[in-house]
């Protein structure tokens, strides 16, 4: 589908697939991750930049992206959480930030396209491929629900979900 029909549907559909509708009054993107019959499930990475690729093609207006929820993306909430893991203002005891909000902290790990282990870096390329890039991280509602205290998730673990906006705008 295309999304001057205000969807677009990737991925394997009988899995776990990705929605995004295009929200006009908001000029917005949302994805949503999907799968028959469960409450949750984790989108394959080159699903996203797919689906972005493919919804971005449209022409309309977009300067947000609503991730939704980064448990619903493969990976990413482990990938987040490693490099919390890492970071001197995370306190890994506590699953919470030494100072300030957490929010504010994980939309700054989540922005920082320095890290080799860019939790949006699949999402990165698909928008510069359509020459969009990201000028701001937003997160809110971060919800820690494992916490560890090694430089490795415990399997089966999913240490965070947040959700994920992202304010995008045409490159110069």
């Amino acid at each position: 589908a295309a999304i001057a029909d205000q969807e677009v549907i990737v991925g394997d559909l009988k899995a776990c697939h990705l929605k995004i509708e295009y929200e006009a009054k908001e000029q917005m993107l949302h994805l949503r991750p999907f799968s028959p019959g469960k409450d949750l499930c984790e989108v394959p990475l080159s699903v996203i930049g797919e689906g972005l690729n493919q919804a971005l093609k449209g022409g309309q207006d977009v300067g947000l992206i609503f991730l939704g929820r980064l448990i619903g993306y493969e990976g990413m909430s482990r990938l987040l959480m490693l490099r919390a893991s890492k970071d001197a203002r995370w306190d890994r005891a506590t699953g919470k930030a030494r100072d300030g909000h957490d929010n504010s902290l994980v939309a700054a790990l989540l922005a920082d396209p320095n890290e080799k282990d860019d939790a949006l870096m699949v999402v990165r390329e698909a928008l510069a491929a359509q020459s969009y890039e990201i000028t701001r991280v937003s997160v809110e509602k971060v919800l820690v629900l494992c916490v560890f205290d090694s430089k490795t998730v415990p399997s089966g673990c999913h240490p965070s979900d947040a959700l994920v906006y992202l304010r995008i705008e045409k490159a110069p």
